[in-house]
Protein backbone atom coordinates (compact mmCIF):
# COMPACT_ATOMS: atom_id res chain seq x y z
CA UNK A 1 0.00 0.00 0.00
CA UNK A 2 1.14 3.54 -0.69
CA UNK A 3 2.73 5.11 2.37
CA UNK A 4 3.95 8.67 2.39
CA UNK A 5 6.07 10.14 5.14
CA UNK A 6 6.23 13.69 3.86
CA UNK A 7 2.53 13.93 2.88
CA UNK A 8 3.27 14.13 -0.85
CA UNK A 9 1.86 12.03 -3.64
CA UNK A 10 4.04 10.20 -6.15
CA UNK A 11 4.27 11.57 -9.65
CA UNK A 12 2.90 9.73 -12.67
CA UNK A 13 6.30 8.27 -13.56
CA UNK A 14 6.55 6.57 -10.19
CA UNK A 15 3.06 5.14 -10.54
CA UNK A 16 3.74 3.69 -13.99
CA UNK A 17 6.22 1.18 -12.54
CA UNK A 18 4.42 0.65 -9.22
CA UNK A 19 2.64 -2.46 -8.08
CA UNK A 20 -1.12 -2.84 -8.07
CA UNK A 21 -1.31 -2.31 -4.26
CA UNK A 22 0.69 0.90 -4.49
CA UNK A 23 -1.59 2.24 -7.21
CA UNK A 24 -4.70 1.31 -5.20
CA UNK A 25 -3.27 3.08 -2.15
CA UNK A 26 -2.46 6.15 -4.23
CA UNK A 27 -5.97 6.38 -5.62
CA UNK A 28 -7.43 5.82 -2.15
CA UNK A 29 -5.38 8.77 -0.84
CA UNK A 30 -6.58 10.90 -3.77
CA UNK A 31 -10.20 9.89 -3.14
CA UNK A 32 -9.98 10.75 0.56
CA UNK A 33 -8.42 14.13 -0.18
CA UNK A 34 -11.05 14.89 -2.81
CA UNK A 35 -13.87 14.00 -0.44
CA UNK A 36 -12.40 16.16 2.33
CA UNK A 37 -12.16 19.07 -0.11
CA UNK A 38 -15.73 18.48 -1.27
CA UNK A 39 -17.08 18.39 2.29
CA UNK A 40 -15.17 21.52 3.25
CA UNK A 41 -16.33 23.41 0.15
CA UNK A 42 -19.95 22.30 0.65
CA UNK A 43 -19.80 23.61 4.21
CA UNK A 44 -18.46 26.98 3.04
CA UNK A 45 -21.19 27.14 0.37
CA UNK A 46 -23.93 26.34 2.87
CA UNK A 47 -22.73 28.86 5.44
CA UNK A 48 -22.35 31.53 2.76
CA UNK A 49 -25.82 30.89 1.36
CA UNK A 50 -27.38 31.18 4.82
CA UNK A 51 -25.43 34.34 5.59
CA UNK A 52 -26.27 35.94 2.24
CA UNK A 53 -29.96 35.11 2.57
CA UNK A 54 -30.04 36.52 6.10
CA UNK A 55 -28.35 39.77 5.05
CA UNK A 56 -30.79 40.22 2.17
CA UNK A 57 -33.71 39.50 4.49
CA UNK A 58 -32.55 42.35 6.74
CA UNK A 59 -31.60 44.89 4.06
CA UNK A 60 -33.95 44.36 1.12
CA UNK A 61 -37.12 45.84 2.67
CA UNK A 62 -35.27 49.16 2.98
CA UNK A 63 -34.21 48.94 -0.67
CA UNK A 64 -37.78 48.10 -1.67
CA UNK A 65 -39.18 51.11 0.23
CA UNK A 66 -36.52 53.41 -1.24
CA UNK A 67 -37.14 52.45 -4.88
CA UNK A 68 -40.42 50.54 -5.28
CA UNK A 69 -41.33 48.84 -8.57
CA UNK A 70 -43.99 50.48 -10.75
CA UNK A 71 -46.77 48.20 -9.51
CA UNK A 72 -46.13 49.26 -5.92
CA UNK A 73 -45.63 52.94 -6.75
CA UNK A 74 -49.07 53.48 -8.29
CA UNK A 75 -51.63 55.43 -6.25
CA UNK A 76 -54.53 53.10 -6.98
CA UNK A 77 -53.23 49.56 -7.00
CA UNK A 78 -54.67 46.17 -6.24
CA UNK A 79 -53.55 44.84 -2.88
CA UNK A 80 -53.20 41.29 -4.15
CA UNK A 81 -50.80 42.41 -6.90
CA UNK A 82 -48.75 44.41 -4.40
CA UNK A 83 -48.42 41.48 -2.01
CA UNK A 84 -47.59 39.07 -4.83
CA UNK A 85 -45.00 41.42 -6.34
CA UNK A 86 -43.39 42.13 -2.96
CA UNK A 87 -43.11 38.43 -2.11
CA UNK A 88 -41.74 37.62 -5.55
CA UNK A 89 -39.14 40.38 -5.37
CA UNK A 90 -38.07 39.33 -1.88
CA UNK A 91 -37.68 35.68 -2.94
CA UNK A 92 -35.63 36.69 -6.00
CA UNK A 93 -33.43 38.90 -3.86
CA UNK A 94 -32.92 36.11 -1.31
CA UNK A 95 -31.92 33.66 -4.04
CA UNK A 96 -29.48 36.19 -5.48
CA UNK A 97 -28.08 36.98 -2.03
CA UNK A 98 -27.72 33.29 -1.20
CA UNK A 99 -25.86 32.64 -4.46
CA UNK A 100 -23.53 35.59 -4.04
CA UNK A 101 -22.95 34.79 -0.37
CA UNK A 102 -22.17 31.15 -1.14
CA UNK A 103 -19.72 32.05 -3.88
CA UNK A 104 -17.94 34.75 -1.89
CA UNK A 105 -17.58 32.72 1.30
CA UNK A 106 -16.47 29.60 -0.56
CA UNK A 107 -13.75 31.52 -2.38
CA UNK A 108 -12.72 33.47 0.71
CA UNK A 109 -12.74 30.39 2.94
CA UNK A 110 -10.70 28.25 0.55
CA UNK A 111 -8.28 31.14 0.00
CA UNK A 112 -7.88 31.61 3.73
CA UNK A 113 -7.22 27.90 4.27
CA UNK A 114 -4.78 27.82 1.35
CA UNK A 115 -2.88 30.78 2.81
CA UNK A 116 -2.73 29.13 6.26
CA UNK A 117 -1.45 25.92 4.68
CA UNK A 118 1.24 27.84 2.78
CA UNK A 119 2.40 29.59 5.95
CA UNK A 120 2.54 26.29 7.84
CA UNK A 121 4.53 24.67 5.02
CA UNK A 122 7.01 27.55 4.91
CA UNK A 123 7.47 27.33 8.70
CA UNK A 124 8.19 23.59 8.38
CA UNK A 125 10.74 24.27 5.63
CA UNK A 126 12.43 26.95 7.75
CA UNK A 127 12.61 24.55 10.72
CA UNK A 128 13.96 21.69 8.61
CA UNK A 129 16.59 23.85 6.88
CA UNK A 130 20.01 23.22 8.44
CA UNK A 131 21.88 26.29 9.67
CA UNK A 132 24.49 27.62 7.29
Amino acid sequence: MFKSTDNTLPCHGQLANASRETKAGFFKVCYVRAMKWLQRTALWLLLGALLGSFVVLLLYPYVLSYKPPPVLAADMCKCSECVEMTGLLLMKAQLLGAGIGALVTALAGEGWLWQRRRKADSKKEMENTPPA
